[in-house]
């Protein structure tokens, strides 16, 4: 009797483990795009780019989106393959676990990245998160996330279930939520209420501190288009708005001073064309050619600045998109998931449980985000690829 219930119990888990094929293929390719990919930026971004403050975060980020991806993937095909009867009740604990712990690492991660360019874009003139700060709240928020999901460690593990599958009565051994007393299963439950709250609260603060930040970079590009840079016929202007931009430039406002996010390559052509003129024109042309190097760079910085706003902005477009799919469905499966999955046609499943992986998109698509709006980055990486 106990073969004929394992061998049904096979043959079961085996009619889900075929029909979940596309979405673990589909999940293996995802493992390999978000290792490959977060390893490199790790990579570039550690060693082969300057050190800047916009860039801060991202190795951090790549970091926790690089466990997130392994963690989810990892859950993923390992639930697909044994969907019906999960091998060891310690993996389904510390899975689950890890999953969560690296993903709200990384939603914590831009939520800091969120303050950070709120405080520099609308608040130039305020305190601003330094090296220090940004380092104590990375590793603050990765302290949090442990702590946070450590009831997953008691509340996650072996759920059975007496169903019907290919028309045979049989127990089931499914990782999920386990079953408790009354007075557990509702603390469990307000448990996960509460997280459900944190995953949101982030996404409304950490997407409502770039409404501000849209404005402001809107007014900027609205000013920029109705007052035209500083022409040298202007005499009486110029000379009044260049020492009104030497004192903010000196109180650094709104100028970076160090210019760090242009390459050694454009500081030095910037170097080379300054001496050039300064050697070649008269003491009023070289006044003018500063200010316009100033001005020039000025530019430069804010469009930098503005590059990377809209990067944190897809990035965090990325992760709202990509969390919300598998998070109603989890809610619409948390009573009986078994039905939930065994009752769908096949390629309404496979639909189904490609959005329910979805959340690991967000840590894959990170790196090619960079690629697209961080010139140097794109640079190293072409370097990296052709270099002989």
């Amino acid at each position: 009797m106990d073969s004929n219930i394992t061998l049904n119990m096979h043959h079961c888990n085996a009619y889900f483990a075929r029909n979940f094929t596309f979405n673990t293929v589909l999940i293996s390719v995802f493992l390999c795009f978000g290792v490959i990919g977060n390893v490199l930026v790790l990579f570039l971004y550690k060693y082969r780019m300057p050190q800047t403050e916009e860039r801060f975060f991202i190795p951090y980020l790549a970091v926790a989106d690089l466990m997130s991806t392994i963690g989810l993937a990892c859950l993923g095909i390992t639930t697909n393959f044994h969907f019906t009867d999960f091998p060891n009740e310690d993996l389904c604990k510390f899975l689950p676990y890890f999953a969560w712990v690296t993903t709200s690492w990384s939603a914590f991660i831009l939520l800091m990245i969120s303050v950070s360019r709120f405080l520099k874009i609308c608040r130039p003139t305020g305190r601003q998160m330094t090296s220090f700060f940004k380092k104590c709240a990375v590793h603050g928020c990765f302290l949090f996330a442990v702590i946070n999901a450590s009831p997953l460690l008691y509340f996650s593990g072996f759920k059975y279930s007496n169903v019907s599958c290919l028309n045979t009565n049989m127990t089931i051994v499914m990782c999920d939520r386990q079953e408790f007393d009354n007075t557990v299963n509702s603390i469990r439950d307000i448990y996960i209420s509460i997280e459900v709250c944190i995953f949101f609260l982030n996404v409304v603060i950490t997407g409502a501190l770039y409404v501000p930040i849209g404005l402001q970079i809107f007014r900027r590009f609205k000013r920029k288009s109705t007052n035209e840079l500083i022409r040298p016929k202007d005499q009486a202007t110029s000379a009044e708005r260049e020492r009104e931009f030497s004192r903010t430039d000196l109180k650094g406002l709104p100028v970076d001073k160090e210019d760090d996010m242009a390459t050694d390559e454009t500081k030095s052509e910037n170097i080379e064309m300054t001496e050039k003129s300064n050697d070649d024109q008269p003491p009023n042309t070289k006044t003018t050619a500063q200010k316009h190097k100033l001005y020039s760079r000025y530019d430069r910085n804010i469009k930098v600045r503005n590059n990377f706003t809209y990067m944190f902005i897809t990035i965090i477009m990325f992760y709202v998109l990509s969390y919300f799919p598998t998070f109603i469905l989890i809610l619409l499966e948390r009573d009986k998931p078994f039905y939930f999955w065994y009752s769908m046609d096949i390629n309404v499943l496979n639909i189904l449980m490609t959005l329910r992986r979805s959340s690991v998109i967000n840590h894959i698509v990170n790196p090619f985000i960079y690629g697209y709006f961080d010139r140097v980055f794109r640079k190293c990486v072409v370097e990296c690829f052709t270099r002989r």
